[in-house]
């Protein structure tokens, strides 16, 4: 702080720089004295203003002192006068300029307090809704975190219903397999015992033939040995007609023996050749039934084949829906519902193909039923049913011609 800086000269540097016409300032009478620091000057000049309304009503305050010339005088009181109006004018200015000031002030500040409370009315109401929102979102976040835990929980049971499901149809699908192994197994063997069946009826139709070319061959000879005696006895009849006419009685009792013995003959080739009829509607009779056990295999098997391929279709539909239904589990709880429900279409198509199974099974059955019991077995002949009549023919022709 700047030393030797009293009220008296600040005043006097004040009084001069007012009648110089300019307003005292701190810097001002700073530069008049050539020193002193603000802190200091600022109290005295403050002063200073205070008094100088006090100053300006009573102008005999301001009394010259002794030493004062008169020009002096009149001169610092006609400055004295001047710097006092212009310091009034001032003052007034000042006054009207602060109270413009503070009229644009106090509006400036109504209408900043008027935008601050609508801006504070404008955030209470957004934190009021956003408050609502918070906590509409905070249920809904709970709401969803809820369904999620609901959606996790069913996904996993989906998921489990469908390990379980998979299980199962690997397990169905291993039965399936080893019940088609069996099944092609039995139809092998079926179609075994088909192709003895077809031997052994060639073999009867075979024996049938010979026996009948042997039955007409001996019925050939019995019937030129018939013809030969009958020439040996007509002509021995002839020559004992010529040699004696007492054995004419004997030689027409011959004749008429002869004529019985060739009747009889007769109605004995007869009866052969109604048994060859009948052994040749057998053999027409046993080769329809061939025949039609031949067709009834061969459609067992296209049926067979089928039914194989229907499930070998199957199979891949199942397992390419099995694939589609893991995918949709894995991507939402929606289609791990569809999932389970595609899951349950395989049950039913696997229930289907188990029962094809079941057909293709009573499709082997007739083929074991043709070949233990013949055709009509295998065509639905109910068991201790007649068999056809051609059935005993070759067998009984076949004893009638031995």
């Amino acid at each position: 702080m700047a030393r030797g800086i009293t009220e008296d000269e600040v005043w006097r540097a004040a009084d001069a720089l007012l009648i110089e016409g300019a307003r005292p300032t701190i810097e001002r009478v700073r530069l008049h004295l050539g020193r002193g620091s603000p802190n200091t000057v600022s109290p005295f000049l403050d002063a200073w203003f205070r008094q100088l309304g006090t100053r300006l009503q009573d102008p005999r305050a301001a009394t010259p002192r002794p030493d004062v010339p008169e020009p002096v005088w009149q001169a610092a009181r006609q400055c004295w006068d001047r710097a006092r109006a212009e310091a009034a004018a001032d003052v007034d200015a000042r006054i009207a300029e602060g109270l413009t000031a503070a009229h644009a002030e106090r509006d400036a500040a109504r209408a900043a307090e008027a935008r601050v409370q609508d801006e504070a009315r404008q955030r209470a109401a957004q934190l009021s809704a956003t408050g609502e929102q918070a906590r509409a979102l905070q249920a809904r976040v709970e709401t969803l975190q809820q369904q999620l835990a609901a959606e996790a929980v069913h996904l996993a049971s989906a998921r489990e219903t469908l390990a379980a499901g998979r299980q199962q149809q690997q397990q169905q699908a291993a039965a399936a397999a080893a019940e088609r192994e069996t099944l092609q197994q039995q139809l092998a063997a079926a179609l075994d015992r088909a192709d003895a069946a077809d031997r052994r009826v060639a073999l009867e139709l075979e024996r049938e033939r010979s026996a009948r070319t042997k039955a007409e061959r001996q019925v050939e000879r019995q019937a030129e040995q018939w013809r030969q005696q009958l020439e040996t006895e007509r002509r021995s009849a002839a020559a004992a007609a010529l040699s004696a006419g007492q054995e004419q009685a004997a030689l027409q009792a011959a004749v008429q023996a002869l004529q019985a013995a060739q009747q009889q003959g007769v109605q004995d080739l007869r009866t052969l050749q109604q048994q060859l009829d009948a052994c040749a509607r057998a053999r027409s009779d046993a080769e329809r039934q061939h025949e039609s056990a031949t067709a009834a295999l061969r459609e067992a098997a296209q049926q067979h084949a089928a039914e194989q391929q229907a499930w070998r279709l199957e199979r891949d539909r199942l397992q390419q829906a099995l694939q589609d239904q893991v995918v949709q589990a894995a991507q939402s709880a929606q289609a791990s519902v569809q999932a389970a429900l595609a899951s349950q279409q395989a049950r039913q198509a696997q229930e289907a193909q188990q029962a094809q199974v079941a057909d293709l099974q009573a499709s082997v059955a007739r083929l074991m039923r043709w070949v233990e019991g013949g055709p009509a077995a295998a065509l639905g002949a109910p068991p201790g049913a007649a068999a056809p009549p051609g059935a005993a023919g070759p067998a009984t022709g076949g004893s009638s011609a031995a």
